[in-house]
């Protein structure tokens, strides 16, 4: 329709086959903008491991070739150290990934907590009647509004790396637990049969993975990566509808101008279905705003203290496995030693506390924000169909300020079943 026409962004379309060339391309191309900006400069990091796709390949190879080699046999402590040897390089990778799962935990746990404190001089207007209209008509609000909902769908940069650096370590640690267990349970197994006092040695070796759970880690994080898969699901979709007409109110300033969308819509009248089908979409997509911002903060408290469970496991088998190899081909070297590796790569999981300190967040502070945009979707959603994003959110024109009135009239007016009105909160 015409008003979406007026607002069109003026983007230009950027297609590259290769995924580098497009990120230089939006990086030159939306430099000037802030927010973008940052979104771009963690999506580069998607590409810094997006080659690790192979080493979940090279691992199930290599637990193939190993299953088979020590099937139906007791394997000896310098072929042991040679096998998990191989094992390292992978263990290595999945280190590397959980350590940037870690970082971009922190980042997301910064990030909302940076949200909430742009949002807070917002709060009292989401918290009292009247206060879509309020937000959308007083021009310093607007602005802040707009900022913040682009910080908000931004955080889906964060949860791509987040959420692939996660997938990607358990992919290759799926592939190699199984083995690496096999291999340790076959040290000096026959002797145990055959000689039971030295039965201590398959003690010690077995001691080698003590605390080490990997069905823990597997279900912790895979559960958490579905999560993360669905909040970023959303966070696509309100930035599809409504990314391009929040990015030019932003850089432009036209969140703050005052026009009549009457105006606009006798220019819409003409495509009256297109309106529609566009203010459904907005409307959709506002409605999902505050749930969203909230689903991704509580999602970043409860799931740090896993993350860094998970990277300091992965990192202290990495430990233990590495010291293994080093000092098992050593000829003075004896089972009982394993006790001392275990010691000096311990895995003890964080408490709530350790987690904290470490730079979790402690509370989601968009818990309790009332959802004044959503319970306005409809009103806002045709708001931004009829007058565009040249207004953006600013239904500023008289026709969007009676708009959101009746809507804060039917709020106010609600009666209980006393036949008087509702106090206000």
């Amino acid at each position: 329709n015409v008003a979406a026409q007026d607002i069109a962004p003026s983007y230009e379309v950027v297609r590259h086959s290769d995924p580098r060339r497009l990120l230089e391309a939006l990086e030159e191309q939306h430099g000037h903008d802030p927010v973008a900006r940052r979104a771009l400069e963690v999506s580069r990091r998607l590409f810094d491991f997006a080659g690790l796709t192979d080493s979940i390949g090279g691992a199930a190879k290599w637990c193939q070739d190993t299953v088979s080699q020590v099937s139906n046999k007791v394997v000896g402590v310098q072929e042991a150290a040679s096998l998990i040897q191989n094992a390292n390089t992978y263990i290595g990778e999945g280190s590397q990934l959980t350590s940037q799962a870690w970082s971009s935990m922190l980042e997301l746990g910064t990030k909302m907590t940076g949200v909430y404190q742009d949002f807070k001089p917002l709060e009292p207007a989401f918290g009292r009647a009247g206060g879509a209209m309020e937000l959308t008509t007083n021009q310093g609000m607007l602005s802040q509004l707009v900022h913040c909902v682009r910080s908000i769908i931004s955080s889906n940069s964060i949860l791509d790396v987040l959420g692939t650096s996660l997938d990607k370590a358990l992919g290759i640690f799926s592939q190699i637990k199984d083995t690496i267990v096999s291999v340790v349970s076959k040290l000096g197994g026959r002797r145990l049969r055959e000689l039971g006092p030295e039965g201590r040695r398959l003690y010690d070796y077995n001691q080698l993975l003590e605390g080490i759970d990997f069905d823990w880690i597997s279900s912790k994080i895979s559960g958490f990566v579905a999560t993360i898969k669905t909040q970023a699901e959303n966070l696509v979709d309100i930035d599809t509808v409504l990314g391009p007409m929040l990015a030019k109110m932003d850089n432009t300033g036209q969140a703050v101008r005052r026009l009549d969308i009457i105006s606009q819509a006798q220019n819409a009248v003409g495509s009256v279905t297109g309106l529609k089908e566009q203010a459904d979409k907005n409307s959709r997509a506002i409605g999902k705003i505050v749930p969203t911002w909230q689903a991704v903060e509580g999602t970043a408290v409860d799931m740090c203290p896993s993350v860094l469970a998970t990277k300091d496991t992965i990192s202290n088998l990495k430990c233990r496995t590495t010291e293994f190899v080093s000092k098992a081909g050593l000829g003075s070297f004896v089972p009982s030693e394993v006790s001392n590796i275990v010691a000096g790569c311990p895995a003890n999981l964080p408490s709530a506390e350790q987690a904290i300190e470490a730079g979790c967040p402690k509370e989601a502070y968009s818990a309790n924000v009332k959802d004044v945009l959503g319970e306005n979707s409809s009103a806002l959603g045709w708001a931004l169909a009829v007058g565009g994003g040249a207004a953006g959110l600013g239904i500023c024109g008289v026709a969007g300020a009676k708009l959101l009135k009746g809507k804060d009239d039917e709020d106010e007016t609600d009666e209980d079943s006393s036949g008087q009105p509702l106090a206000e909160e």
